[in-house]
C-alpha cells in the first residue's frame, strides 16, 4: 500500500497502538492522518490494486462521472466501501461527502459490521437492508453513490482494513464545482 498509509500504521504499532482495536486508537490514528499535507493521490493508487469490486473493501480510485454536467458536485477521487456490484458498477458509501464528526461516526458505527479482530484483510458484512434497517448508521444516505465501471479512470486502489482510520481522514477528496466546506454543509445540513 501507498508508503503514508504504511508510515503512519507502523508509527502507530511501534508505540503500542494497534488500529481498530478500541476508540483510543482509532482516535490516535485519525488525528495523525489529519496532520497529513500534500498527499499525491497517483502516489496512493500505484499499489494495492484489485481488479474486483466486493462488498465491504475500502477503496480508492479516480472518477470521472457520466452526468457531471447535471451534478451539483462530485468528487474525483473516491473512498468507497462497495455495498452492492453487478456487470455495469456498484452502490458504495463515499465517505467524502461527511465532515469529519459524522464520518468519524459512521465509520464506528461500520466497524460493527467486521470482524472483532481486525486484519489487513478483514471487510464489512455490509448490503443496504442493514444500513437502512439501524439509526446507528446515520449519514449513511448522503455518501451513497452510484459508480460505472466505464467511468473509472484508474484501478481501484484496496485499502487494507488496519489501515481505514488513516484513509479515512486523509486529506484526498477532490470536489468539482463546489468548495469542500460547502459540500459538507450541505450533507451535514440533509444528516440533521
Amino acid at each position: 500500500m501507498a508508503s503514508i498509509l504504511t508510515d503512519l500504521l507502523n508509527q502507530g504499532i511501534s508505540r503500542g497502538i494497534m488500529p481498530a482495536k478500541e476508540q483510543l486508537s482509532r482516535d490516535w490514528y485519525r488525528n495523525k492522518a489529519r496532520d497529513v499535507t500534500g498527499v499525491n493521490r497517483n502516489t496512493l493508487t500505484e499499489t494495492g490494486q484489485v481488479s474486483k469490486v466486493l462488498p465491504g473493501m475500502m477503496l480508492m480510485f479516480f472518477y470521472d462521472p457520466k452526468t457531471k454536467n447535471k451534478l451539483p458536485y462530485y468528487d474525483r477521487f473516491p473512498l468507497v466501501f462497495p455495498i452492492d456490484a453487478n456487470a455495469t458498477g456498484f452502490i458504495g458509501l463515499n465517505l467524502h461527502y461527511l465532515a469529519q464528526p459524522l464520518r468519524a461516526q459512521l465509520m464506528d458505527a461500520l466497524y460493527g459490521l467486521a470482524d472483532k479482530n481486525i486484519t489487513e484483510s478483514s471487510r464489512l458484512s455490509i448490503s443496504y437492508n442493514i444500513l437502512k434497517g439501524s439509526s446507528r448508521f446515520q449519514g449513511f444516505n448522503v455518501c451513497l453513490k452510484r459508480y460505472l465501471y466505464k467511468q473509472v479512470k484508474s484501478k481501484f486502489t484496496l485499502v487494507p482494513a488496519d489501515q481505514w482510520d488513516i484513509a479515512l481522514f486523509l486529506p484526498t477528496e477532490d470536489f468539482v464545482k463546489a468548495p469542500l466546506n460547502k459540500v459538507h454543509l450541505e450533507t451535514t445540513r440533509m444528516v440533521s
